[in-house]
């Protein structure tokens, strides 16, 4: 169910190191480049109409997404390379076309319901594409802001689905 997710998070991992699909390094015989883009050319098919990556039978599906989405997001803004942008384009769109009006995000598309972590999360995804240059509305980042709002105390901890809750971000 999170093949989708954990592909995006390793090639998070090789990008944040510098590594992309262009990369020439290698170890033990291994070209990190090669590496890189066999991973995004895995993840482009894996996108559906709307712009979500990854199987949306997972209860959780959204940080598939998201992982993904940050993936072609960096990619894309490290290199400049017209083989991502669309699709990063795309799986922008659907972050903002999931998001809860004026809010924050969940687990799933318009859910109803937030969270810290998912909507944080997003909100570092806007982030990496407004840097590539990639567009979306300014709601994304307004409703982040309205949600950790509301979700934050006096003492300034923020609640994980509502002020004061459970864990804290």
């Amino acid at each position: 169910d999170f093949d989708a997710g954990v592909t995006g998070l390793s090639v998070l991992a090789f990008l944040g190191a510098g590594y992309s699909h262009l990369s020439k390094d290698t170890y033990d015989g291994i070209r990190f480049g090669d590496v890189v883009f066999k991973a995004l050319l895995w993840i482009l098919p894996q996108q559906d109409a709307e712009g979500c990556i990854g199987s949306r039978q997972a209860q959780k599906y959204f940080f598939n997404h998201l992982l993904c989405a940050w993936a072609l997001s960096e990619a894309y803004g490290m290199t400049g390379s017209k083989l991502f942008r669309d699709q990063a384009q795309k799986a922008i769109d659907f972050i903002i076309a999931a998001q809860n009006p004026g809010s924050g995000w969940r687990y799933s598309h318009r859910s109803g319901d937030n969270d810290s972590w998912v909507t944080c999360l997003a909100a570092m995804v806007l982030h990496s594409a407004a840097i590539s240059g990639l567009s979306f509305p300014r709601t994304g980042f307004d409703g982040t802001r309205a949600w950790l709002d509301q979700v934050t105390g006096a003492d300034g901890r923020v609640g994980y689905d509502e002020r004061g809750s459970g864990k804290i971000v």
